[in-house]
């Protein structure tokens, strides 16, 4: 099949930071907290309709339920919005996290955003993030920039690879361009071929013999409880297969999303597909809408039907779900897993970022970065899955990503 891979800029090594000329910027606004955030909401959702359609963690009432998420665990929320020609144009939320005496600014919402990312409007320069960015380091003391899988496309991507190094972490992130086919079916022939079209529907067939197959999409406030029913359904799934996700098991993380799910404007860009046998739901497929673009954030299988493979069916209905709505690209999200693949047409290059912006910052990154968690990491992975489980959970816990 057809693949296509979008790569990133090799960043420059060793560039040294400074403060920012602010040049035709008519400044940057700092802001703080979730009650600051509410105060920036006319600029936010200002910039939020003039960027792209990539950022679908930085919707305003995803961004306010995420402060207040980080408010809760006694986490400080810093925000940076940029003006160009008398308009907001640029905008970027971090954490502040204490590690060692060290001061680190993560993605809001990290761990439930997948993607870190940064608002830019389409008219506005890229080096409006970079100022913004800068601005935060320099009012916070900021020592260290840690960002985990921004997109090749993302604005974060220029303004880190112009300061910084990228952490050998990387990664890509499959997805489905909708428009290259007329319907879903002829598309899913192309890319995965007539033997995954025998799968699919052979699962059909085998769902259909336990009773009348059901296909139901909520959005907004009508998502709320299904994306509980399928958070449930994943967190028995890694207990059963003794994996520990800290998003999956924390009631925080879900409140999160729920909350984004509330918003009055950007409400509907939460997405729960949920596929029913006989009334007893089989499957789910949880995203999120941004512009003509589909995040997939999350499948569930019920332990029941796994047998069947529901998780292909629910998946396939929602492909075509999305065509029918308009969207024009399945985003599959980071990593590239195989079957990832067998859905997709190609991928955008994803990476980890890691920026000091002090010595205290360079000397914190090499051991930690560079040594360390790569070694916990690969440690993690070669036990058993029932103390990996309970590691996973231990490390989570003392702060270990």
């Amino acid at each position: 099949m057809a693949f296509a891979s979008i790569d990133l800029p090799e960043p420059r090594i060793g560039t040294r930071v400074h403060a920012a000329e602010q040049g035709d910027s008519d400044g940057v606004a700092i802001a703080r907290g979730a009650a600051g955030l509410g105060g920036l909401e006319a600029d936010w959702r200002e910039i939020s309709g003039r960027a792209g359609d990539t950022a679908a963690f930085l919707g305003f009432g995803y961004a306010l339920a995420a402060a207040r998420f980080h408010e809760a665990r006694g986490e400080k929320v810093v925000v940076a919005v940029a003006h160009w020609l008398g308009r907001p144009a640029a905008a970027v939320a971090v954490v502040l996290l204490r590690r060692a005496g060290v001061t680190i600014g993560t993605a809001l919402g990290d761990p439930v955003t997948q993607y870190s990312d940064a608002l830019l409007a389409a008219d506005a320069p890229r080096r409006l993030v970079g100022l913004a960015l800068r601005a935060i380091a320099e009012a916070e003391g900021v020592h260290l920039f840690d960002f985990r899988r921004v997109r090749a496309e993302s604005p974060l991507t220029p303004a880190l690879a112009a300061m910084t190094r990228a952490d050998a972490v990387r990664a890509e992130a499959p997805y489905a361009d909708l428009t290259r086919a007329a319907d879903v079916s002829t598309l899913l022939l192309e890319v995965a071929g007539a033997k995954h079209r025998r799968e699919r529907a052979r699962s059909r067939r085998r769902l259909a013999e336990r009773g009348d197959l059901a296909f139901e999409v909520f959005r907004g406030e009508a998502a709320v409880g299904p994306l509980a029913e399928a958070f449930r359904v994943k967190g028995d799934w890694l207990a059963r297969n003794g994996h520990f996700s800290r998003v999956i098991e924390d009631p925080a993380a879900l409140a999160l999303l729920q909350e984004a799910g509330r918003d009055p404007v950007e409400g509907a860009s939460l997405v729960v597909a949920r596929l029913s046998v006989g009334g007893a739901p089989a499957a789910y497929e949880v995203g999120l809408v941004r512009g003509r673009r589909f995040h997939a954030y999350l499948g569930a299988v019920v332990h029941d039907f796994a047998g069947a493979s529901p998780g292909k069916v629910v998946m396939e209905d929602a492909l075509g779900w999305a065509k029918a709505e308009g969207l024009e690209t399945y985003d599959l999200l980071a990593p590239a897993d195989r079957y990832k693949r067998e859905w997709s047409t190609g991928a955008v290059a994803v990476r980890d970022f890691v920026a000091p912006m002090s010595w205290k910052g360079r000397l914190y990154a090499g051991p930690w970065h560079g040594t360390l968690r790569p070694a916990l990491r690969r440690s993690l992975d070669g036990l058993p899955p029932v103390v990996r489980r309970v590691a996973a959970r231990a490390a989570a816990a003392l702060g270990i990503r």
